[in-house]
């Protein structure tokens, strides 16, 4: 019933519903790639931070970009209470510099996908990893595992 609420809330004020992240195959993904202490890593629709959450307890240092303000006080105050430094922040993905960043993930519909793979692509330095949840790039992936795909810049 709570989440029933929160999801009108959500399409009452235009944004995209949230879907959470099915987090086995992304862990063993970052796990895989050795996500740590030196990426920079960024989740691009962040929404309740768990992506984000996980990552710095690879040892990453993890943001989380999230359109949705109420999402992003969520995704702090849990971080808070886990006392994980994670940072979010309410901002447009395609107002993000990317180039910051050498670790990304993406949960997002198939055709902002696709928008923002030119992105991506031409703004993330070399050799960063680019992580996919259920929706592919255009570009073949060099792994998948489940349903999350890999590339590398």
């Amino acid at each position: 019933m709570t989440f029933s609420i929160f999801l009108l809330v959500q399409a009452l004020i235009n944004h995209p519903p949230f879907v959470p992240s099915n987090q086995k195959n992304i862990l063993k993904t970052f796990a895989k790639y050795n996500l740590g202490e030196k990426h920079r890593f960024v989740d691009l629709g962040s929404g309740d931070g768990r992506v984000v959450i996980s990552a710095t307890r690879f040892g990453a240092k993890a943001v989380g970009v999230e359109i949705n303000p109420f999402l992003v006080v969520w995704s702090r105050l849990w971080a808070f209470i886990l006392r994980k430094d994670a940072k979010f922040k309410v901002g447009s993905y395609w107002k993000e510099d990317l180039s910051q960043y050498d670790f990304l993930f993406v949960y997002l519909y198939p055709e902002v996908v696709k928008k923002l793979e030119e992105k991506i692509f031409t703004t993330m330095p070399i050799g960063s990893i680019v992580v996919s949840n259920t929706f592919e790039f255009k570009r073949q992936p060099i792994d998948r595992i489940g349903k999350v795909a890999v590339y590398v810049v």
